[in-house]
């Protein structure tokens, strides 16, 4: 069966997210012509609907595509490219709109062998899924991405990512791209969203163990919800890194992390109903894994654990402020008036 939704890491974990998930996507596969009903596996189809044709990678169809890249480079715009199981050496580029759709993430692999970007996406509206994507470069700043987004409206969802030094790279001028119920983990950095990029959202994600941390954030308007961040406590060793303005992030689980989240240079963001559970606090200026360098941001309802009389009191969050041009640092705090007394069920936890 070419699509299934129930194996992978993330998604056995929350099931009931799981049947709505398959169901929204289905819908958004009929309403952008991707399901088709006379599709075979291992055959490269030569059928044509009002969005495109398909073709097809691997397996052992008449005419399948030995490449990613070169079923891509013989598409256009609404295709999508079926690729089938197995280990793909290559660094693929985008530069159509297309569907470009693996047999299953934790089988279907592309594999970068250190070099440059995995992917690279050039066009707007292109939806990438189910693949386990590993091994980028990092020998230049540009070109060190498992996925490096230079266009916008593009959807990346149900992938692993793997031994990336970023495993997202949301370039400048970017927006409205959505990463959805993916697995981060081992990479330098989960995903980062460039400053000058906006509307972008990272929802339902799973991020683990990545080296410096989870997400580094910058930008406006962006929506960070339903992420778990585990087990971040090298060098920043952040969950979140949150740069940017007037963003959202509600809903959000951080456990086990150095930091929580770090504050740095934000300023009037939403953080509401998140869990705040086990990350580790150093001196003063360090609780709950909230280190603050700049303020005015909003806190609202989040549960901080650790004691029985959580969401009993407003919680108090130490940091401190930089007073420009003169280079003071004074202390600052931020306020939770109404933290929670119980944590959340976030999806991904259970």
């Amino acid at each position: 069966m070419l699509y299934n939704y129930t194996k992978g890491e993330g998604m056995d974990k929350y099931p009931s997210f799981r049947k709505c998930l398959a169901v929204e996507i289905i819908l958004v596969l009929i309403a952008t012509g991707i399901i088709q009903s006379t599709a075979q596996d291992g055959e490269k189809s030569s059928l044509s609907t009002s969005d495109g044709k398909w073709l097809y990678v691997g397996g052992d169809g008449p005419g399948n595509y030995t490449t990613i890249q070169s079923a891509i480079n013989a598409s256009n715009s609404g295709d999508t490219v079926i690729v089938f199981s197995g280990i793909y050496y290559e660094n693929v580029v985008i530069n159509v709109s297309i569907h470009l759709i693996g047999e299953e993430k934790n089988t279907t692999f592309v594999d970068g062998k250190y070099h440059e970007d995995v992917i690279r996406i050039n066009k707007n509206n292109t939806w990438i899924e189910g693949f386990t994507i590993i091994k980028s470069g990092n020998e230049t700043f540009s070109k060190n991405s498992g996925i490096n987004i230079f266009s916008s409206s593009n959807t990346i969802i149900n992938c692993n990512f793997y031994d990336n030094y970023f495993g997202i790279w949301n370039q400048l001028f970017t927006c409205n791209n959505i990463v959805m119920n993916n697995n981060f983990y081992d990479n330098y950095i989960g995903m980062r969203i460039l400053d000058g990029s906006s509307g972008h959202s990272f929802i339902n994600n799973i991020v683990n163990s990545n080296d410096d941390c989870g997400l580094a954030a910058s930008g406006t308007e962006n929506l960070i919800s339903g992420n778990v961040f585990l087990n971040h406590k090298k060098n920043k060793g952040a969950g979140l890194i949150l740069m940017g303005n007037y963003n959202v992030v509600k809903d959000n689980h951080f456990e086990n992390n150095l930091f929580g989240i770090v504050c740095a240079s934000a300023f009037s963001n939403q953080i509401a109903k998140n869990n705040f559970i086990d990350n580790e606090n150093h001196s003063g200026m360090y609780v709950d894994g909230i280190y603050l360098y700049d303020y005015r941001n909003k806190w609202v309802n989040n549960y901080w654990g650790g004691s029985i009389l959580s969401g009993v009191f407003p919680k108090v969050l130490l940091g401190h402020a930089f007073l420009w041009p003169l280079a003071i640092i004074y202390p600052y705090i931020e306020v939770d008036w109404h933290p929670a007394k119980e944590p959340y069920d976030i999806q991904g936890m259970s």
